[in-house]
């Protein structure tokens, strides 16, 4: 059985992502944001002109949950093992983080490619394990067949 790594929420929020980083004047690296005259700032700063793809998660998460604190963190908590997982996935090894495809991918086309495979990635589930059981003996009373 197959379950896609990210959920329809997720999936959700990487598109928005991919819309803030949508072309090179919007996308930096090194940084998670950078205002228009080049300086790096917060991801959520209203001078922000280019975001990091971490930057741009940032963004688009706090967006989503303006004024609540503890579900913009459990949706960032969320959203980054899973989406590293399915980079490193769809990279075939060759970025293990969002900050790693960010910063060492040849360009933005190649990182939204990633991502966009990234996004269909599915894992197999099983539907059992298969494995060493343990297995519980029981002394029978005499007058009793019943182990209880």
């Amino acid at each position: 059985m197959h379950k896609p790594i990210l959920d329809e929420r997720q999936r959700e929020l990487v598109t928005h992502i991919l819309a803030v980083i949508d072309k090179p004047a919007h996308w930096t690296r090194n940084a998670y944001a950078r205002r228009g005259d080049g300086l790096s700032t917060y991801a959520v700063d209203v001078q922000a002109r280019r975001w990091c793809m971490a930057g741009a998660i940032k963004k688009v998460v706090s967006r989503s949950r303006i004024g609540d604190w503890d579900k913009l963190q459990r949706e960032m908590d969320d959203l980054y093992p899973q989406l590293c997982q399915a980079i490193n996935l769809a990279s075939e090894g060759e970025f293990a983080t969002i900050v790693e495809l960010n910063d060492g991918c040849k360009n933005l086309a190649e990182l939204r490619r990633i991502v966009m495979e990234a996004m269909e990635v599915s894992v197999d589930i099983p539907l059992y394990e298969s494995g060493p059981f343990d297995v519980l003996v029981f002394a029978l009373d005499e007058d009793n067949d019943v182990p209880f």
